[in-house]
Parts: C-alpha cells; sequence; structure tokens
C-alpha cells in the first residue's frame, strides 16, 4: 500500500532540481517495482525535454557528477535484474543525449561511428574518473546492452588516452 503512494508521489511531481534529490532517494526503496519505476518512467522520459533536442532534469548535464554516480552505483548494483536493466537503459540514454551533432560515418569510411564515440567519451568524462567502479561499471554495462556502442569503438586511439597512462 505505501508503496502505491510512492509510485503515485513520483507519478504526479514535478522533475526538477529542487525534486530530484528526493526522487533519487526512491533509487534505494524497498520495493524493486518503484525502484524500477524511477528509472524506466521518471527518469528516462525526463533526459530531454518533451520530443525536443533541449537538456532536462535528468539530462546527466543538469545534475552534479554525485547524482550521475549515484544512479549509476544504485541502479547496476541493484540485487534485481528488471532494476539494473532499467538502469542500462537510462545509461544508454545518457549517451545519445550527450551526443555532440556529429555527422554520421559516410558509407564504407572506415572506424568507429562518430556519434557512438563521442557520446561514450563525453558521458565518461562526466564521471570521477578517479573512482574506478563507477565508470567502469557504466562501460561494461554499455558493452553488454548496447551492442552498437562496443561494435562501433576503436580502441587504438582517443579513449583509452582519456583515462590516462595508469588507469589500465
Amino acid at each position: 500500500m505505501f508503496s502505491e503512494v510512492r509510485r503515485a508521489t513520483l507519478l504526479n511531481i514535478p522533475v526538477n532540481s529542487e525534486t530530484l534529490p528526493h526522487i533519487l532517494e526512491r533509487t534505494r526503496d524497498t520495493d524493486a517495482s518503484l525502484r524500477k519505476f524511477v528509472y524506466n518512467n521518471v527518469l528516462v522520459p525526463n533526459v530531454l525535454l518533451l520530443d525536443t533536442d533541449r537538456m532536462g532534469p535528468a539530462h546527466p548535464r543538469a545534475m552534479s557528477i554525485t547524482q550521475r554516480e549515484t544512479i549509476i552505483r544504485d541502479g547496476l548494483g541493484d540485487r534485481e535484474v528488471t532494476v539494473r536493466n532499467a538502469a542500462a537503459s537510462l545509461l544508454g540514454r545518457w549517451v545519445e543525449a550527450v551526443t555532440e551533432n556529429v555527422p554520421k560515418k559516410e558509407e564504407g569510411a572506415e572506424g568507429p561511428e562518430p556519434k557512438v564515440h563521442n557520446g561514450l567519451v563525453a558521458l565518461l568524462r562526466m564521471l570521477d574518473l578517479s573512482d574506478r567502479v563507477v565508470p567502469v561499471d557504466a562501460l561494461l554495462s554499455l558493452f553488454a546492452t548496447r551492442s552498437d556502442i562496443f561494435d562501433n569503438m576503436d580502441f587504438d586511439g582517443e579513449p583509452c588516452s582519456l583515462f590516462g597512462p595508469r588507469w589500465f
């Protein structure tokens, strides 16, 4: 019964910088379906504002590094598979949202897809790379759930230099 009240509250409160910290508290809720609901029905739809390319309150650039890492740590570390999948879906949405306006690769051209490459690098730069756990979990999740990201990565160039020589 109380989880239904929390769900109704999440459906009816506006998502903005003031309410976001309270919404993120629900990523640790006792009810797994509510935790999944936060990712799928609250955060993902608010990455961009209603069918526009404008940054929404759940866009990674609109959040603090602590909020981004809390979302990743709580979601990917959840004991329920459905919650982990919902968090992975949000990460994939973040990669799409932070991708700069880069033209698509020309047909027959060699190398990674520039949009995918730039989106992944941009997202990783928004994380605390000295922590290592959160960025590694994010990468592994994206590679496992988004084959288009893994298939379009070129590890001979910039992505590895992003982390510095001692990262690996």
